[in-house]
């Protein structure tokens, strides 16, 4: 019965002191412990952002890089082939096609048009004179080897993108809004023709892309030249486009005598000079050497 006393007092709990220290040391370390995982948090979230941004850039170069690979790939049958560069200028500065283009006196270094002819049979030159204001066009289907037995329109059909264009630098685009054999009814992008052509123009269906960026929602935009803008990256927060050519001038097109482009005067006299070169083997183009009035610059 001694004993009981000593016994019962070494079998009694924590005092309230003991337990307020034990309640602060524990949030002490669990405190420690929470700081440490809140960077490595935000450092994960970061990481998913710039993944994001890294992916959607990625997206965008691809998607550029693949239309400037294909920039000026002409018509390859019919008459008139060889690399549209022969022909007027297939990337342009600025915004090109139905809705808000940009004038020819205005370069933007946000933004670029390209110009090519994709894998197809409509390919060929127009049966009779296309006058400046738009109106029914009758293609030639004989002139074309590729064309489609039996089809007089070239395989030309509603809602495709078409671009005439001769010889002398003079090119325009138009959307097809009727079909109608042996005829196609033929819309232009803007009011009128920039020129009226005569029989034998070659006409083909094209693709004209424009790559902008679109201040008022960050986004890189693709254009189709018709009624489509499409968002392609996100979060973009600047787009500067850079331009190099040759140092010497295009040779070609070159117009009848009595007429000029931005190339040669009325008396065939070249108007560009040779430039020097600021990169490798090519030449800086500044905004003023690619904007004007003539459409046919080539560099």
């Amino acid at each position: 019965m001694r004993d009981s006393a000593p016994r019962l007092g070494s079998e009694a709990g924590y005092s309230l002191i003991e337990l307020l220290v034990s309640a602060a040391i524990m949030l002490t370390v669990t405190g420690a412990i929470f700081s440490l995982m809140n960077p490595a948090q935000g450092s994960s979230e970061a990481q998913t952002e710039i993944a994001d941004v890294q992916q959607g850039m990625r997206v965008g170069s691809d998607a550029l890089f693949k239309e400037l690979v294909m920039a000026g790939a002409g018509v390859y049958h019919g008459s008139t082939t060889g690399s549209l560069i022969n022909f007027f200028a297939p990337i342009l500065p600025r915004r090109s096609g139905a809705q808000n283009p940009d004038p020819p006196t205005v370069f933007r270094p946000d933004a670029i048009s390209i110009t090519y002819i994709p894998n197809s049979y409509s390919q060929t030159t127009i049966l009779r004179s296309m006058p400046a204001q738009s109106q029914e066009l009758k293609v030639n289907d004989l002139d074309a080897s590729k064309c489609p037995k039996k089809d007089p329109l070239c395989a030309f059909t509603e809602g495709m993108v078409v671009l005439i264009f001769d010889s002398t630098g003079h090119f325009d685009t138009f959307e097809i809004t009727n079909v109608q054999s042996p005829a196609a009814h033929l819309q232009h992008r803007g009011q009128d023709l920039n020129y009226s052509y005569q029989t034998g123009a070659s006409i083909t269906q094209a693709v004209s892309n424009t790559y902008y960026r679109d201040s008022a929602t960050n986004q890189l935009m693709r254009y189709n030249g018709g009624a489509t803008d499409t968002p392609i990256v996100d979060n973009l927060v600047d787009m500067q486009v850079s331009y190099f050519g040759d140092p010497n001038p295009p040779k070609v097109p070159k117009p009848p005598l009595g007429e000029e482009n931005c190339l040669y005067d009325a008396g065939g006299n070249p108007k560009l000079p040779v430039l020097p070169m600021t990169d490798g083997s090519l030449a800086a183009l500044t905004p003023a050497m690619l904007i004007g009035r003539a459409r046919a610059s080539q560099r």
